[in-house]
C-alpha cells in the first residue's frame, strides 16, 4: 500500500474553542492532558512569542554545542541543525517518497538561567527560533505533487535542569509561521507561497522520554473546507528501543503506531470514524490497508493498516515485527 501524506494547513486565532477531549486510561497521557488544560489559556496569548525588550546573554560562557544540547534537553523533539534528507523505500526498496528539510538561523536565547561552577542549573527558559525549508515530494508515480514550505519556528521552553538532566517535566510553546506552495507540474515553479498561515502548539516532555503535543487548529483542506480540532499525540516509551505514539482528533482516536529505536516498526493502524457505508470504496481502492470496522468506546471506525520493519514498508498481513 502506498500511503501518501495529507497535507492539512492550520490556522489559530486568539478564540479558545470548546473540544471534547479524548478518554483516557493510561495514567500518563491523563497527566498531559490536564497539563494542557491548565496551560491553554497560556498559548493563544497575543504577546506570548513577542521578542524581548532588552537583549539576554548567558550567564556564563556557553559553546553552540552545548547551547543545543541544554536546548534539546526541553524539546519533545530535537532541535534540528542541519540538513537532512529522508528517502522513504517500499517493499521493492524503490524510493517512494522524498523529504528534504533544511534548518538555518537558529538562535537559542536564555530567557532565564543560572550558572552553578561553569554549568547551567536549576529553572531554565528558552526562546529558540529557527527557519526551515521543508520540501515534499513523490518519485515514480505519474502524478508528482511537490509541496514546499518555508517556516519560522519560535519555541518558548521551560524547565528545570539538574546534573545535566531533565528532572520533572518540561513544557514548550511553539509559534509556526509557514508559507506555502505545491507544484503539480513543472511549469508550476514560478507559482507564488500562500498569505501566511499560523499554528500554535504546547508540548510536554518527561525525565523518563514520554512525550505529548496538543494542536488547537482551523484545518483548510486542499479539497475545501473547514474544521476546527484538537490534535492530540502521545508518545510513549515502552522499553529502551520501542516506544508507541497514540493521536488523537477530538474525543476520536486516529492512530496508533510503534517505534523501534525511531523508526516505524510493527503495525501502524489507523482510524477513520463516521465512515461505514465506505467500508467496501475503502477495500476496492486499498485492499492493501486490510480495512475492517471495529468499535472502540462504543464508536465505529474503519481500521486500516500498514506494515513496518524498522522504517521500510513490506508487503504483509498479519504484521509480524521482529523486536
Amino acid at each position: 500500500m502506498k500511503k501518501l501524506g495529507t497535507v492539512i494547513l492550520t490556522s489559530v486565532s486568539s478564540i479558545t474553542f470548546a473540544f471534547d477531549y479524548p478518554k483516557l486510561s493510561n495514567p500518563t497521557q491523563q497527566k498531559f492532558l490536564e497539563l494542557y488544560i491548565k496551560d491553554r489559556n497560556d498559548l493563544v496569548k497575543e504577546d506570548l512569542f513577542a521578542p524581548s525588550i532588552t537583549k539576554q546573554e548567558w550567564p556564563c560562557p556557553i559553546s553552540q554545542k552545548e547551547q543545543n544540547r541544554l536546548a534539546n534537553l526541553l524539546l519533545s523533539k530535537p532541535l534540528a541543525i542541519e540538513d537532512k534528507s529522508n528517502t522513504r523505500k517500499d517493499a521493492d526498496n524503490i524510493p517512494s517518497k522524498e523529504t528534504i528539510i533544511i534548518n538555518k538561523n537558529v538562535q537559542i536565547i536564555p530567557m532565564k538561567a543560572e550558572c552553578v561552577n561553569g554549568k547551567i542549573m536549576g529553572e531554565v527558559e528558552l526562546r529558540t527560533e529557527y527557519d526551515s525549508l521543508l520540501e515534499q515530494y513523490t518519485k515514480n508515480t505519474s502524478n508528482n505533487v511537490r509541496f514546499i514550505s518555508k517556516i519560522h519556528n519560535t519555541t518558548l521552553s521551560t524547565g528545570m535542569i539538574k546534573d545535566d538532566k531533565l528532572v520533572g517535566t518540561a513544557k514548550s510553546f511553539s509559534k509556526f509561521i509557514t508559507y506555502l506552495k505545491i507544484e503539480t507540474s513543472p511549469n508550476d515553479g514560478n507559482k507564488q507561497f500562500s498569505d501566511p498561515i499560523i499554528t500554535l502548539e504546547v508540548k510536554y516532555k518527561d525525565n523518563i522520554g514520554n512525550m505529548a503535543s496538543f494542536t488547537e487548529e482551523t484545518g483548510f483542506y486542499i479539497a475545501g473546507g473547514e474544521t476546527q480540532n484538537l490534535r492530540s499525540t502521545f508518545t510513549l516509551v515502552i522499553d529502551k528501543n520501542h516506544t508507541q505514539k497514540i493521536t488523537y482528533k477530538n474525543n476520536h482516536i486516529s492512530s496508533i503506531e510503534p517505534f523501534k529505536n525511531g523508526l516505524p516498526h510493527g503495525d501502524q493502524l489507523g482510524y477513520l470514524v463516521g465512515m461505514d457505508d465506505k467500508i467496501n470504496l475503502i477495500q476496492a481502492e486499498m485492499p492493501s490497508s486490510h480495512p475492517k470496522l471495529v468499535t472502540i468506546n462504543s464508536t465505529n471506525y474503519i481500521e486500516t493498516h500498514l506494515c513496518m520493519h524498522e522504517g521500510v514498508e513490506v508487503d504483509q498481513f498479519p504484521c509480524v515485527a521482529k523486536n
